[in-house]
């Protein structure tokens, strides 16, 4: 147990000593000290206090424009949610506004957005996830109002429909 934590630590010692650290071990390198860092979806939910918000939607609307704006992300879709009574008081309010947003940015600036949304007076709560590559475009289409497009689900429906035929012929 030991030799494996003494090993480990040699690792990263020989990581931070030839000046890439830990976490940016993670990022390609394409050569001559640049570096490309990936760049993921990810579905954001603000908890909006829905005072401030309704007293002046696109001026609360605008100041998360600018917090992503401030970390490079690229907003996808961005709408409010739902609006209604928490279950319980986040700082001493017993209302709020889910705005949900997807966007994508570098993953090393989700730190930063933390941080902006824990400076920011709006803002209660945030939640971010990064989505997987395959879910990207239908939790798109389902936020902007689309319904998904799945061929496999038509195909289905139609082999079922043929199926429930035959069933009644006997």
């Amino acid at each position: 147990m030991q030799r494996t934590v003494e090993r480990a630590d040699q690792q990263n010692h020989l990581l931070s000593c030839s000046g890439t650290s830990v976490k940016q071990h993670s990022s390609v390198n394409l050569g001559q000290g640049d570096t490309a860092v990936s760049v993921n979806t990810y579905e954001v939910m603000f908890l909006i206090d829905s005072n401030k918000y309704a007293g002046d939607p696109e001026g609360t609307v605008g100041e998360i424009n600018k917090m992503l704006k401030r970390v490079e992300a690229e907003t996808l879709v961005a709408r409010p949610w739902q609006d209604g009574k928490l279950a319980y008081p986040v700082d001493g309010r017993r209302k709020g506004l889910h705005y949900l947003t997807y966007l994508k940015m570098e993953g090393q600036n989700l730190n930063e957005l933390t941080r902006l949304c824990k400076l920011n007076d709006i803002v209660l709560r945030h939640l971010a996830i990064k989505l997987d590559d395959a879910l990207v475009e239908p939790m798109i289409a389902v936020a902007s109002g689309e319904s998904p497009k799945s061929e496999s689900r038509s195909a289905r429906s139609d082999d079922d429909d043929k199926d429930s035929d035959n069933e009644y012929e006997e």
